[in-house]
């Protein structure tokens, strides 16, 4: 079951092929319901769609995606290992009906909810809920920043999803570019090491070196206030609908590219179903559980009593049969 699941990514492949049909883009008559109480005000428009509606959509759509991939799973898997727990004892309907009242196995689709929480709701809560204007939306980031910085190292490691969550923009920013020049040219550097050493060291002092001061500033970038002071406002609907699509659609890009990579949903879910096994092998000793092995022993015996009488008669059937057989060629000879 392990390897099984390794190999076929249940669950990573499931998540991956569901999301898109989940949280859903707005059409504009989300925007036009809100416009005779706010009239032009398209800040306020735009904050009142994702904390009264796209938010709790979505947090509904979350629970539903999970329980979707999860649920037809686990029944899979609990079905899988009662079957093995019922054989080992002896295949019958009889021990099966008994066993179905000692056999408890805890596997539901909560039990994944948490890993969720790590990266994925911290990312709806902060690009879904505020506004990219928002203050809230620029206090979060810094407060779970590191934690983007490394969501972002399992993206594409240029800080686009730092961008994302600052700007709303799907783009590298400059830094992430500077880090992929750096490992270009260390590489072709290392290449010209085993044949001509001073042009590696050359290389190194009069280009790498500063480069690496340069990325020592990375950091400091990715969080520079000119990157929100390059944010814009809503000045039309059209503006507020763009914006709220766009935080929709990098939203579902960060969780199929790089929350669902690292979770190793299929890791987890094994680990959970050895640990459940575990449980019930450490219960065997358990009253409930010797009287269900002597109850399914007794079951398991009046069925062989049942029919011994009958095995007796065919034993000698064919006893007599094989004696004429040899009375016959005897008598031949």
């Amino acid at each position: 079951m392990k390897s099984e699941f390794a190999e076929n990514l249940y669950f990573s492949n499931g998540f991956t092929e569901k999301v898109p049909s989940y949280f859903s883009e707005i059409d504009m008559s989300f925007i036009e319901k809100h416009i005779p109480k706010y009239e032009d005000n398209f800040d306020s428009i735009n904050r009142k769609i994702r904390e009264d509606y796209l938010h709790n959509q979505f947090l509904e759509d979350f629970s539903n995606l999970v329980k979707e991939i999860v649920d037809n799973r686990v029944d899979e898997v609990q079905d899988r290992v009662f079957k093995a727990f019922v054989s080992a004892i002896g295949n019958s309907s009889e021990i099966e009906k008994m066993a179905k009242q000692v056999f408890i196995f805890e596997q539901q689709s909560g039990k994944f909810d948490y890993l969720f929480e790590r990266f994925g709701r911290k990312m709806l809560d902060l690009i879904i809920y505020n506004p990219i204007m928002g203050s809230k939306r620029e206090e979060d980031y810094k407060i779970y920043r590191d934690e983007f910085l490394y969501l972002d190292s399992k993206y594409k490691k240029d800080g686009r999803i730092l961008n994302m969550v600052i700007s709303g923009k799907d783009e590298a920013l400059s830094s992430g570019n500077s880090l992929e020049v750096f490992k270009n040219d260390f590489n072709s550097a290392i290449q010209k090491l085993s044949d001509s050493p001073k042009e590696f060291a050359e290389t190194c002092l009069n280009s790498l070196f500063p480069q690496l001061e340069e990325l020592a500033k990375i950091d400091e970038s990715f969080d520079d206030k000119e990157l929100f002071g390059n944010r814009r406002g809503n000045y039309s609907r059209e503006d507020v609908l763009e914006e709220i699509n766009r935080d929709v659609k990098n939203f579902k890009t960060v969780l199929i590219e790089a929350v669902i990579p690292i979770l190793d949903l299929e890791t987890v879910f094994i680990k959970r179903v050895e640990k459940e096994i575990l449980v019930m092998i450490s219960k065997l000793d358990s009253p409930e559980i010797n009287d269900f092995v002597l109850n399914s022993l007794d079951i398991y015996l009046e069925k062989e009593l049942a029919n011994i009488d009958e095995k007796v008669e065919d034993y000698k059937r064919k006893k007599e049969i094989l004696e004429t057989i040899e009375n016959f060629l005897n008598s031949q000879n």
